[in-house]
């Protein structure tokens, strides 16, 4: 089960459990604190306890939270019982000045369960230090896209979480990633974190010019060149809308990403290229092989420069 969706149906087994008690007296701390931490009660038990002390006010009872931390810590505890309990301390650390005095310790939980052998706990793990950009979980993704053979989640996973704080420092990575991946999905996505590297204008343009290149991570590099370099990109999008043989969806991309580009507003100087360029937008929309894809992007093109 993806992270996302284990923590909605515990917050929705949350609001349920408060509905079931509403009204009913419930058990005191002590008693919930204990069957928490006994390893001996059955598992279902010690999950009721961990909603029942989540649906109150966790934070105002300090034996709660430490049982919590103990328990994502612990690599013996159940993987369902730790993330139940991680689950309640991530709720309640959205409430930072109160969450404070447990942070550090959450976050020591936190790299402990990164190492689980339960992949739900151990990504679910990883991706809250990695929102929290914490330098330990961005050093084990890195190798573990660097070695595939000691990652401890999947390359895509690994990737999306990089990107929650890219920096000049995975550049590199992403570079090795778009040069030598033979996964579409995983190439795109590096391309789309490379888009934020001034440097790589020229990755982007050569990508972009490569007709045998997959479609789809030559549009990402057409768009990402034209934000870091919109001259190349004009004079290189001209040439593929121009030519008859590329790919249709490339074409449209590009024709959509030039429509749109403010730097081909009507000027003196650039009347002569632009006429030319009408000239064979105008080719598109009357050709019969054109995909209607490229024919659309084709008259919103000619009403732009028409209006």
């Amino acid at each position: 089960m993806h992270p996302k969706n284990y923590r909605a149906e515990y917050t929705a087994e949350l609001e349920r459990a408060a509905a079931r008690t509403a009204g009913t007296p419930s058990r005191g701390t002590r008693e919930l604190v204990s069957i928490i931490r006994s390893t001996s009660a059955d598992v279902q038990q010690r999950l009721a306890a961990i909603r029942e002390v989540s649906a109150g006010d966790p934070l105002s009872k300090p034996s709660v939270i430490k049982a919590l931390l103990k328990i994502v810590e612990t690599d013996e505890e159940p993987a369902e019982v730790r993330l139940a309990a991680l689950t309640t301390l991530e709720q309640v650390s959205v409430r930072m000045a109160e969450f404070r005095p447990y942070q550090a310790d959450f976050t020591a939980a936190l790299r402990k369960a990164t190492t689980s052998e339960d992949s739900v706990l151990r990504e679910r793990a990883m991706d809250i230090l990695a929102l929290d950009k914490d330098p330990f979980v961005q050093e084990l993704l890195e190798q573990g896209l660097r070695n595939p053979d000691q990652a401890s989640v999947a390359p895509e996973s690994a990737l999306r979480m990089l990107g929650y704080d890219a920096h000049a420092g995975h550049y590199d990575l992403l570079q090795d990633i778009v040069s030598t991946s033979d996964k579409p999905k995983l190439r795109q996505m590096a391309l789309g974190l490379l888009a934020a590297d001034s440097s790589a204008k020229n990755t982007f343009a050569k990508i972009a010019a490569d007709r045998t290149d997959d479609p789809v991570a030559r549009s990402t590099s057409a768009v990402a060149l034209q934000a870091l370099a919109p001259k190349e990109f004009s004079t290189l999008a001209r040439t593929i809308v121009a030519d008859e043989d590329d790919d249709d969806g490339v074409r449209a991309t590009v024709l959509t990403a030039l429509t749109h580009d403010q730097s081909e507003q009507p000027t003196a100087s650039r009347r002569s290229t632009q006429s030319s360029m009408v000239d064979v937008v105008r080719t598109i929309g009357t050709s019969k092989s054109a995909s209607a894809q490229l024919k659309a992007a084709a008259r919103d093109y000619l009403a732009r420069h028409d209006s």
